[in-house]
């Protein structure tokens, strides 16, 4: 049955944009075990209801988590956002790919670790499908890797055809990388998405959900 209700954020799990659906309640489960589909429901998050550990948010992220939840870009669980957290591979493609034209569906993978029937398995595959979306071998996507500011700037530039401009980014700290990286790190510095600070990107830190929700709203933002 479909209608409107009011529920308890740590009981959902965000499927599509302003559509949720309301799994078993599990206190101290995480989205990627909140599989098991007892009701569907269309309901309203509002989107000023402040995360249990709202006063973790950096100031700079403040704005963009918020506007990443309200967009269903970027959904806490438990009432948690966990801003510091790591983010790995799947999650950040899955947002990517939200964020895209393209039609999301079950492809055939050529990933040995993109598991069928997985949270992150549609969105993994139909990237690899439009060949937007490159593993970490021919055979392997790098499922459950943490990933790094170098690698994330690949990710984005891949999914969305960006190119670097003519005048590159002179960041001190990219020796090291290989050409297609340091290309893909000048495309989405260029484009203001995804920038270092004093002269240095600092490509092997890994990125936060914070930051990602950052960069995710000025993705919404490009023309």
């Amino acid at each position: 049955n479909k209608g409107l209700a009011v529920i308890e954020q740590k009981d959902i799990y965000l499927d599509k944009p302003n559509t949720y659906q309301v799994f078993k309640n599990n206190e101290d489960a995480v989205p990627s075990v909140l599989r098991t589909v007892t009701k569907s429901i269309d309901i309203t998050v509002d989107s000023h209801i402040l995360y249990g550990d709202d006063k973790l948010i950096a100031p700079w992220a403040y704005e963009a988590v918020y506007a990443a939840r309200g967009e269903g870009i970027m959904v806490g669980y438990n009432n948690r956002l966990t801003p510091k957290e790591t983010l790995t591979r799947e999650q950040l493609i899955t947002m990517l790919m939200k964020m895209t034209d393209y039609t999301i569906d079950n492809y055939d993978t050529e990933f040995s670790d993109v598991v069928p029937g997985s949270w992150y398995y549609d969105y993994v595959s139909t990237g690899e499908y439009n060949e937007v979306v490159e593993g970490v071998s021919d055979k392997l996507f790098g499922t459950g890797d943490l990933i790094t500011r170098a690698e994330f700037a690949k990710m984005i530039t891949l999914v969305f055809g960006l190119a670097p401009k003519d005048d590159l980014v002179d960041y001190t700290d990219l020796g090291g990388l290989d050409e297609a990286t340091q290309l893909a790190i000048d495309a989405v510095s260029d484009a203001d998405l995804f920038t270092g600070f004093d002269g240095e990107y600092m490509p092997n830190d890994y990125v936060t959900r914070e930051m990602a929700a950052v960069v995710m709203m000025r993705i919404s933002q490009m023309e």
